[in-house]
């Protein structure tokens, strides 16, 4: 139970970290989302390899960083910038592209 509490507190510390950088998206670009995806995808990546403690791990990476990461979000605006055809391809390699890079170099770091 104190497990599931601690999950849910990080999350929440997650998503008022992703709201906070949400002030950074613009009306034709949402940077703030990009971030936030980003530096999750290299944490999650980091925190693999070096936290050796299982409870830690799982506190930071599927409460924060599940708080953190914006998958629906992310669809969301990626979905909007298809239907307007602006940026789609950007965001879209820049996200996954630069998130599975920075997950990797996470895992090696």
């Amino acid at each position: 139970m104190i497990n599931i509490l601690g999950i849910g507190f990080a999350c929440g510390i997650g998503a008022l970290c992703r709201y906070i950088l949400s002030f950074a998206n613009r009306k034709n670009f949402p940077f703030g989302t990009l971030i936030s995806n980003l530096f999750a995808a290299f944490l999650v990546g980091f925190f693999s390899r070096h936290l050796t403690d299982k409870n830690l791990n799982i506190f930071l990476s599927v409460g924060f960083l599940g708080g953190l990461g914006t998958y629906a979000t992310l669809n969301y605006e990626f979905a909007a910038f298809f239907s307007k055809r602006s940026y789609a391809f950007v965001y879209y390699s820049l996200t996954y592209g630069l998130g599975l890079l920075l997950a990797y170099i996470g895992m090696s770091v």
